[in-house]
């Protein structure tokens, strides 16, 4: 079938154009309704207590062909089609399916061409004279086929859907409406290993189900439901044989990859970006979907992500002070797959730091490595003023002045005033070396409390801060 000639003496669906009968069908719903086999079709189930019909060129008017209860159209080929129920608004999750067993099972890892052609019966008008119509006509975007080892069923009365997922179905972002054409449903499949039944219908609940009226009902209407001819079913083994594009995989950047798709069975390429050559040159990151066509017969998809990545360039930062009682984190980010070591043999992509000293990283990634190294000195970054509570200017050498202590690494501004209980300045100074000797007007100032206010500016990690302190203290002679 690979290419879009159908193999028939491969086609591993046995009555595959439902041309095999036992009787020709006569009366609506000539099917066997014990959900069991068709009394007039060789080799077809009903896989659940629905109805599915027959219609063949030999029955009568509401079974014939071209024209039959359900609609008009002609077989795909030969001179019989079957119909199924796959959506109907009077009985929720009502179904209706046809299944077979296959003349042989499956083998494990060939794969398989599938196919089915479906029609929309569209909206019969029973009597032409009353414009009756038999029922409002829905189209629907999921048609597929289960293949499976063993056989599935579902005997419940009304939601008698079957459970299971269609591994060949429709394009679902398309309705399936056309009433004058047959339309194909055709996928590859990818065997597991003794599978030996199909089944055809709508899996999905009627509650996820896309759908679209495309016959609108006059108030006569019998019923509301989407009705489908099914005809020419094919599994038919292949000789293709896939391999896939490849894994996921990172390059060093300004290299480039080919990727090849070539496969001797394709009968057409296509690329994510619309290039249709089996070759594809990469030379940036990105995601790389590819399809290979294989006729009627489908296609196959497969992608792969690649990455692009930097050889490891590694900076540290320049050597720096740091204050005490704090930490500077050390980091570092490499593409790809990266390694990392420290000077102390961790190997995170970062590193806390807290005393003085040398700190290096090395970095390597499929692409090479780099190496950074950072000295670092913790220093004390406290700017206070420490003033005493009493000075004693008695002229003994001890505590003669009054004058703070400046812990401060790098002082940049400095100003002391000290006022009298009066509010009198009897004291100024820029000069951090200077103190107030005790005397106000060259005379020895009175004993007692005094004001200090001291304004002051600091440097601390490249930034300057800016004090103000004030308070009190006793003169004592």
């Amino acid at each position: 079938m690979l290419g879009g000639s159908k193999v028939q003496s491969q086609n591993l669906v046995p009555n595959f154009s439902f041309e095999n009968y036992f009787h020709c069908p006569k009366g609506f719903n000539s099917m066997d309704t014990s959900a069991v086999i068709f009394p007039s079709v060789d080799r077809w189930y009903n896989p659940n207590n629905g109805t599915a019909d027959y219609f063949n060129v030999c029955g009568d008017e509401l079974d014939s062909i071209p024209l039959n209860v359900n609609g008009f159209q002609y077989p795909h080929s030969g001179n019989a089609y079957c119909g199924i129920i796959c959506y109907s608004s009077e009985i929720k999750n009502y179904r209706e399916y046809l299944q077979v067993k296959l003349l042989s099972a499956l083998e494990g890892g060939r794969i398989y061409c599938v196919q089915f052609y479906v029609s929309n019966a569209g909206a019969r008008i029973l009597n032409e004279a009353s414009g009756l119509l038999y029922y409002k006509s829905y189209a629907i975007n999921s048609l597929g086929m289960n293949i499976s080892q063993g056989r599935p069923v579902n005997y419940n009365i009304g939601d008698n859907i079957l459970r299971i997922s269609p591994q060949i179905v429709n394009d679902k972002d398309s309705i399936l409406e056309d009433t004058l054409n047959w339309t194909l449903v055709s996928g590859l499949y990818f065997a597991k290993g003794g599978e030996q039944y199909l089944t055809i219908g709508n899996f999905i609940s009627d509650d996820n189900l896309n759908k679209k009226i495309i016959a609108e009902g006059n108030g006569h209407e019998i019923y509301s439901l989407s009705y489908y001819f099914i005809d020419d079913v094919f599994v038919v083994p292949t000789d293709i044989i896939f391999k896939d594009i490849g894994p996921d995989t990172s390059l060093c950047k300004g290299d480039s990859m080919l990727l090849n798709i070539t496969n001797p069975l394709a009968t057409g390429y296509l690329w994510q970006d619309g290039i249709t050559n089996p070759i594809y040159n990469v030379h940036e990151s990105g995601e790389y979907l590819a399809k290979i066509f294989f006729g009627d017969c489908g296609s196959i998809s497969d992608s792969l992500k690649i990455n692009f990545v930097s050889q490891p360039q590694i900076f540290l930062g320049t050597d720096t002070s740091i204050c005490e009682s704090t930490a500077l984190n050390l980091k570092a980010s490499v593409e790809g797959n990266a390694q990392y070591q420290w000077q102390d043999g961790s190997g995170s992509n970062f590193f806390t730091a807290s005393a003085s000293g040398t700190y290096w990283l090395n970095a390597t990634n499929e692409c090479g490595n780099d190496q950074d190294t950072i000295h670092l000195d913790f220093i004390n970054c406290n700017c206070r003023a420490v003033v005493p509570n009493v000075f004693t200017p008695n002229g003994d050498g001890v505590n003669d002045f009054m004058k703070p202590v400046m812990e401060c690494n790098e002082l940049t501004s400095y100003n002391l005033k000290i006022f009298n209980r009066w509010g009198e300045l009897v004291f100024e100074t820029n000069n951090v070396s200077d103190g107030w000797n005790g005397r106000y007007k060259s005379q020895p100032a009175e004993t007692g409390t005094y004001i200090y206010l001291i304004n002051y500016s600091g440097m601390i990690e490249s930034r300057s801060l800016s004090k103000t302190k004030s308070g009190n203290f006793i003169l004592m002679r």
